[in-house]
């Protein structure tokens, strides 16, 4: 515990040096709902249920029998 004489720095409670570079990270913009649900089916493997966050606060729940594709 810090006494009231002493003032807190920076250096008392930040890590020192940057993280490291990664290389193998990637970043793909989408606008398209349709695409992004498309590529994230693409990306993602469950064994039992996979669980989305959906539109305000409302998750949803994909399992391996769950019907991929499309419907509007």
């Amino acid at each position: 515990m810090y006494s009231e004489s002493k003032e807190i720095t920076a250096t008392d409670w930040w890590a020192l040096g940057d993280t490291p570079v990664r290389r193998d990270s990637r970043v793909t913009y989408f606008i398209d709902g349709q695409a992004t649900f498309l590529e994230m089916c693409l990306c993602f493997y469950a064994c039992d249920t996979l669980y989305l966050p959906g539109q305000l606060g409302h998750g949803t729940g994909y399992t391996p029998g769950t019907r991929r594709g499309y419907t509007a």
